[in-house]
């Protein structure tokens, strides 16, 4: 219910704030909106996701297949130097887009500016406003 856990657990945990707090009521949220969040990690020198990250991915896949989520968040900026143009965010969407086909794009949501989890943490919250 609400502005899901699963959407901003680590939020909560890093500023502070809840859906019934007014910081997220004043950035236009609304409780029946449900977003899923997937956070970026470490890509392989290919720039397929690790292990890890491909677990979030599928656990986020799942989320969606099973109408958990309105829309999914991948989160996670170009790995700090890389020289790649290739975000975490555009490599977690691949992955995903090709695990869940069933998915629309228009579900899939990018943050593709964060290289640390503040960073995430802001602006997932305002690409989730954005869109829902």
């Amino acid at each position: 219910e609400g502005l899901s856990y699963h959407a901003v657990a680590f939020m909560e945990e890093l500023l502070g704030v809840g859906i019934e707090n007014e910081p997220l009521k004043k950035m236009g949220f609304k409780k029946e909106e449900t977003a899923i969040v997937v956070l970026g990690y470490k890509l392989n020198s290919d720039g397929t996701p690790w292990p890890l990250l491909d677990q979030r991915i599928m656990k986020g896949g799942e989320l969606m297949v099973t109408g958990m989520g309105d829309v999914v968040v991948f989160t996670g900026g170009a790995p700090r130097g890389s020289g790649s143009e290739l975000t975490e965010a555009g490599s977690i969407r691949n992955r995903f887009s090709s695990c869940f086909p069933s998915i629309p794009h228009d579900k899939l949501l990018l943050e593709e500016n964060s290289n640390c989890t503040w960073d995430n943490a802001v602006n997932t919250l305002e690409s989730i406003k954005r869109k829902l």
